[in-house]
């Protein structure tokens, strides 16, 4: 890694605060009483070191605009609007694991409501094959007991069909 002379390390640092704010190149430029195209190839010439700036730069605002942000729910919170405290409340309840960086715990699923709830139940304690060969059993069941077709008027059975 190829490293700036401590005067463009300097120069880079402050395009790099300008940079992460959003400036154009062009703007950088002129701030720093250069070329925005000058400035640019900085990027080209010493990747790895604008790179490291430019990341720290951009974590630094994101950290000072979330303490801003955490401020303004704050200030809500103690709100005379009701719905407005409630509303930031809810904001902070919802997305405390993401504002502390932590995975998101996820709620269990509701159980089935009614009388299929320990059907399902009993499906899910079992793998896959043993609901197939359940399936198949039920329905080869079902089969054997069927029995023939017989028409509403008395004539011949039609062919034997599921029970």
């Amino acid at each position: 890694m190829e490293f700036p002379p401590p005067d463009v390390l300097h120069l880079m640092t402050l395009a790099s605060e300008l940079r992460a704010r959003g400036c154009s190149w062009e703007t950088i430029g002129l701030k720093l009483h250069r070329t925005g195209r000058s400035c640019r190839r900085w990027t080209d010439r010493y990747p790895e070191v604008w790179e490291q700036l430019y990341q720290a730069e951009k974590t630094r605002l994101v950290v000072l605009v979330g303490n801003e942000a955490m401020e303004c729910l704050r200030q809500m919170l103690r709100d005379k609007d009701g719905k407005l405290r409630q509303n930031a409340a809810k904001f902070l309840c919802t997305h405390t694991d993401d504002l502390l960086g932590r995975p998101r715990r996820t709620a269990k699923p509701a159980a089935p409501p009614g009388e299929w709830a320990p059907f399902i139940a009993y499906l899910e304690s079992h793998s896959d094959e043993e609901v197939r060969a359940y399936v198949e059993q039920h329905l080869a069941n079902r089969h054997s007991q069927a029995g023939a077709a017989v028409p509403a008027g008395g004539c011949e059975p039609g062919p034997a069909v599921g029970g």
